[in-house]
């Protein structure tokens, strides 16, 4: 099994493609249509899964174009970010608002995005094998109503924008919820071993047992 990351460097959102030992791959929060094509061809891998930890534009955004060049690739996500997909173009706008935050010019283009829902939907949890790869899917709402995250081989967390180092989650966003992020999602990240090496939606690979000393001390 190997993982490669691609930030995007607009946005900084990080994707990730796991390529297993037979050849095939996972894509998680594709980003970047021409980066995510070009190591899938240069390693001769073919596309099975694309995963979503949730809905917002800048971890979705080339999901459309994604699932156009592997049209049999299967589409996995937590059933509201499933829901909310063919909304994302018309949510650019607020998107453009958080670039504006985050010191990027609001005017920049951002390329069209009109996904359908996904193929695979799950509500709370949802065990998914492909080949040397067993992953964990478990809801974790707060940053979005359709926030997931994903252990890979009880090794690997893959947790989008809800478990960022040094960072309280966002919550500013439509849908988000403070409440649930505390009561639901950050107990089930406690709860896990702390050897789990994070790779989150923005930013380098931690480990977690970092975001539990530093950030959610008790």
């Amino acid at each position: 099994m190997e993982i490669f990351r691609i930030e995007e460097k607009t946005y900084s959102s990080n994707c990730y493609i796991i390529a297993t030992d037979n050849r095939n791959a996972i894509v998680i929060d594709p980003n970047s249509f021409e980066e995510i094509q070009e190591i899938l061809t240069t390693h001769g891998l073919t596309l099975k899964y694309i995963l979503l930890t949730h809905e917002h534009y800048d971890h979705v955004c080339a999901l459309e174009e994604l699932k156009k060049y592997q049209a049999d690739a299967l589409v996995v996500a937590q059933k509201h970010c499933s829901e909310a997909l063919p909304f994302v173009d018309q949510n650019k706008e607020r998107f453009r608002l958080y670039l504006h935050y985050m010191g990027v010019d609001r005017h920049i283009a951002l390329k069209s995005c009109k996904p359908d829902c996904a193929d695979m939907e799950f509500d709370d949890n949802l065990e998914l094998k492909l080949d040397d790869c067993q992953f964990v899917l478990k809801g974790t709402p707060g940053h979005s109503p359709g926030s997931s995250a994903f252990i890979l081989n009880e090794r690997y967390l893959f947790a989008g924008d809800s478990v960022l180092l040094a960072k309280d989650v966002v919550v500013k966003f439509s849908g988000g919820d403070i409440k649930l992020f505390e009561n639901l999602a950050k107990p089930f990240f406690k709860s896990l071993k702390d050897s789990l090496i994070v790779m989150p939606g923005h930013g380098a690979p931690f480990c977690l047992s970092e975001k539990l000393k530093n950030d959610w001390k008790d």
